[in-house]
């Protein structure tokens, strides 16, 4: 993939969209060009100001109301009842029935995500897919390095708080850091190799922006962690001081939970 097909697919990459060998390709380019590094961050800046921003549209008041008595006065029924509502709703009110429309366009895909996967199983899923669509790749961070503290700065510039990276008991390499976003929300990713060779996912999540996802509870030196699989991997999990803590490979749990401690200490 060439510099201009890199390009022409950062909105992509950004939003995840490619396939996996595509978001990797790209991943591979970003590591070493600068042009394409700068426009991919001056499109996150663009993507989190505008939802930082905007305001969520709320419903007028007595709409529900409204659109029953409309719906007993057209006296339609049947599969196509929406259409003859919409289009004499649409030639007095276009902004409330272009809402409507949104809404029954909306509504089946809000009712299958919540009946098919809790949001604690969609962030453990989320997270896996990270840590194997970017943790796997040859150069897989954005910014290479085996400092913990410059990491730590370079991240926190793009989360708005401290991180902390795993210390060095944990017995790992720090490979650099990942600038990522999960469910709209900016969070710290690092990346690890232990002694064998084997990738490392690190993760720390502001407890505020979304649910702990609670698998099997694990006691460990006084501290409460949890694990859970996705896709053949291990992640185990710890919450403190208000953040939300994971790590991601393919060691057991027990050795992963371990990395996760050394942190508390």
């Amino acid at each position: 993939m060439d510099h201009r097909e890199v390009f022409r697919r950062l909105d992509a990459y950004l939003d995840e969209e490619l396939d996996t060998a595509e978001q990797a390709e790209v991943a591979v380019h970003l590591s070493t060009c600068a042009v394409c590094q700068d426009a991919l961050a001056a499109r996150r800046e663009i993507k989190y100001t505008l939802r930082s921003e905007l305001q969520a549209v709320k419903a007028p008041a007595g709409l529900e109301r409204r659109i029953s008595k409309a719906l007993d006065a057209t006296g339609v029924q049947g599969r196509f009842w929406y259409a003859t509502f919409l289009s004499r709703l649409w030639r007095f009110q276009p902004a409330l029935a272009g809402l409507v429309l949104l809404l029954i366009f909306l509504a089946p895909v809000v009712i299958w995500t919540f009946s098919t996967a809790t949001a604690e199983a969609a962030m453990v899923k989320e997270m896996v897919d990270k840590h194997m669509m970017y943790g796997m790749l040859r150069e897989p961070a954005e910014m290479p390095t085996d400092d913990p503290q410059k990491a730590a700065d370079w991240l926190a510039a793009w989360v708005g708080s401290p991180v902390h990276p795993l210390p060095p008991e944990a017995g790992l390499r720090l490979l650099g850091a990942r600038l990522a976003d999960m469910h709209g929300m900016k969070i710290s990713y690092l990346i690890y190799e232990r002694s064998d060779g084997e990738r490392v996912s690190f993760f720390e999540v502001p407890q505020a922006t979304m649910p702990f996802p609670k698998g099997d509870a694990m006691d460990m030196d006084g501290h409460q962690l949890y694990q859970a699989q996705a896709s053949g991997y291990r992640v185990v999990l710890m919450p403190m001081d208000e953040k939300n803590y994971a790590v991601i490979g393919k060691a057991n749990s027990h050795d992963l939970a371990v990395m996760l401690v050394k942190l508390a200490e």
